[in-house]
């Protein structure tokens, strides 16, 4: 798995559009970090494009430290902006 750095510098947040994991890396075949329910609302710190060409966002999980990549396909966007990281 490809190594990206982050940074909090966007102020986008959504929720989970289903049961997912949250990812060590931005890609499918990372580690898992821990999974989530529908509706699990996520405050989004940065978008990338990975190296297969999708986008991918690194985000905390509301009322945890919980931090990790999801892919930006499965996170809906509610308000805020969203930058690279």
């Amino acid at each position: 798995c490809d190594y990206r750095s982050f940074q909090n510098n966007s102020s986008a947040w959504g929720y989970f559009l289903g049961s997912y994991n949250l990812k060590t890396r931005p890609a499918a075949e990372c580690s898992n970090v821990q999974k989530f329910g529908a509706g699990t609302k996520l405050y989004v710190w940065c978008t990338i494009t990975n190296y297969y060409g999708n986008t991918w966002v690194y985000g905390r999980v509301e009322g945890t430290q919980t931090q990790g990549w999801i892919s930006g396909d499965n996170v809906s966007y509610e308000a805020g902006s969203l930058n690279h990281c």
